[in-house]
């Protein structure tokens, strides 16, 4: 959805505290919360950029899409905004937080919310920052973790997006007729260099398939050059989608990536998008059918009322089906769309995990309680990914297929 973007500076700090509270490290910790979000909670984007060494500013959208049409003016309808900052692989030691309270009459005239926080981070490497966003109105909140794990620079944190008319894109994923310039801390005047990718990359395997996951190609498909002036670009139009990886030393991988797809990302706006997500769940006869079909749309409404039995429920299943996949491309979208992904592919089928334990190598999900004989566990090995940071892998097995296949019935019937 495109719409015209606010952007202001928060400049007052509500509250701001250093000191110690109750958790567990992040290793042990349970952090299932951060994937159940509910339908009413705020889908906000960020993006850090290091503007000196040991100082970050996070640029944030929220999305007019995600509050309420009947937004209440009252004083308690507020939006805050939580930043705390951890000791390096220690939850228990915030090094820093504060909190920023705002309006949401400001969304009344049908825009975007954007703004920026600067934040002294010190030696930012190993650190965690949590970004909590409250809607106080509707006792709702969406909170993301970030693991400063800084590559010599100049990294993707050295970059930041912005729109034509200088705001931040908060999002790395634009579309081919987005017009934008990249700005950076580190570099001044120089040409650097770009690859294009434009192949698709596989859909995420069933967790009990043996056939073998195909490894990424580094090979790109074109390379070229933009020039930084006084460390910005010109006004920059990529018509092709794919992926751009912008690295400003040619023998390294390191670098920032910008993401080109023809339509809005990451919501389901288009008919046309209802289509490849039902790959989950039906045959390659069904699926090809709907694909070919001359009215594809039709098709997919067909599919539904047909498995569900009535049209109710089938209304009812369309819905959560398709909220997953879009809360699947917010979480878990790497080099490819989040429903695509192995995390995506198991997020839509059985929900959120119940439990989430992330390390610095993998995620372990668990639907049902910790360690009981009728729980279900799948494992996602991260992966290095020049790309991004959020590519993990599922460890597959072929005890999974029983379960599989009722998961996919249960849709079904």
């Amino acid at each position: 959805m495109k719409s015209k973007l606010k952007y202001f500076f928060l400049s007052t700090v509500f509250v701001a505290l250093s000191g110690c509270y109750h958790a567990q490290r992040l290793s042990n910790e349970n952090i299932s919360s951060l994937y159940n979000i509910s339908d009413s909670s705020p889908l906000p984007f960020y993006s850090l950029y290091q503007f000196a060494s040991d100082s970050l500013r996070l640029f944030f959208t929220i999305p007019e899409r995600s509050v309420r049409k009947d937004a209440s003016k009252s004083d308690a309808a507020t939006y805050r905004l939580h930043v705390s900052l951890f000791a390096k692989n220690d939850r228990n030691n915030i090094v820093d937080s504060a909190t920023y309270i705002f309006r949401k009459d400001i969304f009344l005239d049908g825009t975007d919310l954007q703004g920026s926080i600067d934040l002294f981070t010190g030696e930012p490497a190993g650190k965690t920052m949590s970004v909590i966003l409250e809607d106080t109105e509707r006792s709702s909140s969406n909170e993301q973790l970030f693991v400063l794990t800084f590559p010599h620079p100049p990294g993707k944190y050295h970059y930041m997006l912005f729109d034509e008319n200088g705001n931040p894109l908060t999002s790395r994923h634009i579309t081919t007729s987005t017009g934008f310039s990249i700005e950076s801390s580190i570099i001044r005047d120089q040409n650097i260099r770009v690859r294009y990718y434009g192949s698709l990359y596989p859909l995420a395997l069933p967790p009990h398939s043996v056939v073998p996951i195909q490894q990424f190609n580094y090979r790109s498909d074109s390379i070229f050059d933009i020039s930084f002036r006084n460390g910005k670009t010109e006004i920059l139009r990529f018509s092709r989608p794919g992926i751009y990886h912008i690295t400003a030393d040619t023998n390294s991988r390191t670098g920032y990536t910008v993401f080109v797809r023809e339509e809005p990302f990451p919501w389901i706006t288009l008919s046309s998008q209802m289509v490849e997500p039902l790959r989950y769940i039906t045959s390659i006869r069904e699926y090809e059918a709907i694909v070919s079909s001359a009215d594809p749309k039709e098709a997919v409404d067909r599919f539904w009322v047909s498995n569900a039995g009535n049209e109710l429920r089938a209304r009812r299943l369309v819905r959560e089906y398709y909220r997953r996949v879009e809360k699947a491309n917010y979480l878990f979208t790497s080099y490819q769309d989040g429903w695509r992904t192995d995390r995506g592919m198991i997020y839509i089928l059985y929900g959120p995990p119940s439990i989430v334990q992330r390390g610095e190598t993998s995620e372990i999900w668990t639907y049902g309680e910790s360690r009981h004989l009728m729980s279900l566990t799948f494992i996602f090995v991260k992966l290095n990914n020049p790309f991004t940071d959020n590519d993990y892998m599922l460890e597959r097995s072929a005890h999974y297929k029983t379960g599989w296949h009722q998961i996919v019935n249960s849709w079904r019937r």
